[in-house]
């Protein structure tokens, strides 16, 4: 069992390895690294945002919402992450417009409300 944990440890570094040597060339900037700026399309970006906003409490949470409150709290908890994507799509163009080579949401909020803020 312990060879087995090390062979997948070995694998993946080695697998990690190569793919760093083979992309080293492909982010010539910080922004390049940080963000994907206009290099996905929109279903991969839509996937990217709905893994951000969802996390990996979306396990564990629906689960002990459905426990305590039933189907209307799982009901209720669905809506809420929905809504959440639907509040990005609608504030997202405008961010963008406002902040056309933002990178984080402390930027964005510098650009909108100045020094003050920062």
């Amino acid at each position: 069992m312990l060879l087995l944990l090390f062979l997948t440890v070995a694998v993946f570094t080695l697998l990690a390895v190569f793919h760093i040597y083979n992309t080293r060339n492909t982010f010539t900037t910080f922004d390049d690294f940080l963000t994907a700026r206009n290099h996905l399309g929109t279903g991969a970006g839509a996937a990217t945002v709905l893994a951000s906003i969802m996390g990996a409490w979306i396990l564990f949470s629906p689960a002990e919402a459905g426990t305590w409150g039933g189907i209307a709290a799982f009901g209720g908890y669905a809506v809420a992450q929905g809504l959440a994507m639907v509040a990005f799509a609608i504030v997202g163009p405008r961010m963008r417009k406002l902040a056309p080579k933002g990178t984080t949401l402390f930027e964005f909020i510098y650009y909108r409300y100045g020094r003050a803020m920062y």
